[in-house]
């Protein structure tokens, strides 16, 4: 337990820090804008009130937002969401250490894709590299950032800090704010959008997280916010621990599941978790997922284009999109060499073999041609001259079809590389990529390969639809010299 963390949030150093962190991306808002005009004063002025503990949490703005899913926003004052920094710094050092393992939720280092990383590796653990069978009891609770009790979040988290000054302003932020759930005898509630609200949930859950891991001792259990797995060899182990989990999120947390996102499904239909379809042997990325990032991007390339913002923000908007190349670089570029190229090392070979066989067979061709030449010299009989001339014109027919059959390898060849060198160049330059691009239709194009499953040989040689990303080649790009070859193709179609 902590005693001494007021003066740690409240310190002018602190409070100029925060503002530093919350500033981020947001120096273009209007409401920004205004308070960094007296920004020594208003934070001076800040520091103040919470020394003479005067501090009032001001009003919410509401607004909705689509992504996909319609939410209710609620969006602080900049004074307020500057103290919210200031408790999220102070206070995450204190409350991470008691956090478990598998809360992937608003921690650092933590986060979607090493969730979907420990799912990975504890289905296959469990299914005994996927020969045994796997169930995965899927959970989400019904309104959660509306539904969390003040009551209870309060007791929990002084259980933790001793400090009454740091208790007496937790508890003006937190009751600052309250959802439709409240009613005249319980404050429920905490808004989303706020930085507070991430730490307020965690801290909220961790309470069920000890309950699974320590009283119902799951070994093979994780949680994002408010949405949690329980792994199991045994679908019947996974509904019968339904009941205990159910009945400690009523009493103690006063939560419910919502009725129709609980789901037990077998591994090898596919579990759909945190933006991905968990699979035996490989990922994919939800299609939803796919499409947010698209809209996403699309938006923040014409912004970045009109100068709406700046270089810094657009690369922070693409942290989600890189984030995602990140996960699957190094697995992916591996696995598509190896499907690839290391395929057509077999060509190879088969090219090697064919060169000799289309030497030896030119060469008697060319023999034959020349005899035939010969003998149309020799000849006068214009009947003879004439079949002489078709047999010469068809040799010379074959001999080029037999070359243009090796030169068409070859090509397939370089296609192939290319195509691998395309790819790693789009993984390593995504900014420079994205800012090229006009349109939707043209980012789907550029990263479809990235989020799809690999490519077949076939489709790489033939072209299909699902390449489209090498035939949305910019012209900047066909004239690296990392590429000697223009991939052929057709256009994608969407």
């Amino acid at each position: 337990m902590f005693v001494s963390l007021y003066k740690e949030i409240t310190s002018t150093r602190n409070l100029f820090q925060a503002w530093k962190e919350f500033r981020k991306g947001k120096g273009n808002k209007k409401d920004v804008l205004q308070f960094e005009y007296q920004l020594e004063q208003n934070i001076f002025e800040l520091h103040r009130d919470l020394e003479s503990y005067e501090y009032k949490h001001g009003p919410y703005k509401s607004f909705y937002i689509t992504d996909p899913k319609r939410r209710h926003i609620h969006k602080a004052t900049v004074r307020d969401r500057v103290i919210h920094h200031a408790i999220y710094k102070t206070l995450y050092p204190v409350f991470n250490k008691t956090f478990i393992a598998t809360s992937f939720s608003c921690r650092i280092g933590y986060g979607t894709h090493r969730g979907v990383l420990w799912l990975d590796k504890a289905v296959r653990k469990v299914s005994k590299n996927y020969t045994k069978p796997c169930f995965i009891l899927k959970c989400d609770i019904r309104r959660f950032f509306d539904s969390v009790d003040h009551y209870v979040l309060i007791k929990i988290m002084n259980r933790k800090i001793r400090d009454n000054e740091t208790r007496c302003l937790l508890n003006e932020v937190i009751c600052g704010f309250s959802s439709s759930a409240s009613n005249l005898f319980e404050r429920k509630g905490v808004p989303i959008g706020n930085l507070t609200s991430q730490l307020f949930a965690n801290v909220y859950m961790s309470e069920f997280d000890h309950f699974v891991k320590q009283e119902l001792k799951v070994k093979y259990y994780a949680r994002y916010t408010d949405d949690f797995v329980l792994v199991s060899e045994n679908r019947q182990y996974l509904e019968d621990i339904l009941e205990p989990i159910t009945d400690f999120l009523d009493t103690e947390l006063k939560l419910s599941l919502h009725p129709h996102k609980v789901s037990i499904r077998k591994l090898h239909n596919g579990i759909d978790y945190l933006g991905y379809i968990v699979l035996p042997h490989h990922k994919l990325l939800r299609t939803k997922t796919k499409n947010r990032i698209y809209r996403g991007l699309s938006r923040r390339i014409r912004e970045y284009k009109s100068g709406k913002v700046n270089k810094e923000k657009f690369e922070e908007s693409l942290t989600k999109f890189v984030s995602c190349l990140e996960y699957k670089n190094e697995a992916f570029i591996k696995t598509l060499e190896a499907t690839l190229i290391n395929k057509y090392r077999e060509k190879e070979k088969e090219l090697g073999e064919f060169s000799v066989k289309v030497g030896n067979t030119v060469a008697e061709l060319e023999a034959e041609k020349q005899q035939n030449i010969n003998a149309y010299i020799s000849t006068k009989n214009e009947v003879i001259r004439a079949n002489l001339e078709e047999k010469i014109n068809n040799v010379h027919k074959q001999i080029e079809e037999t070359r243009q059959q090796r030169n068409n390898i070859e090509v397939q060849e370089n296609d192939v590389h290319a195509f691998v060198g395309y790819v790693k160049h789009l993984m390593e330059h995504p900014v420079e990529m994205l800012v090229k691009q006009k349109n939707i239709t043209a980012i789907k194009a550029l990263f479809s390969i990235v989020f799809d499953e690999l490519p077949t040989y076939d489709e790489i040689l033939n072209g299909t639809p699902k390449l489209s990303i090498p035939y949305k080649l910019s012209k900047e790009f066909e004239r690296n010299k990392s590429l000697s070859v223009t991939l052929r193709g057709i256009e994608p179609r969407f």
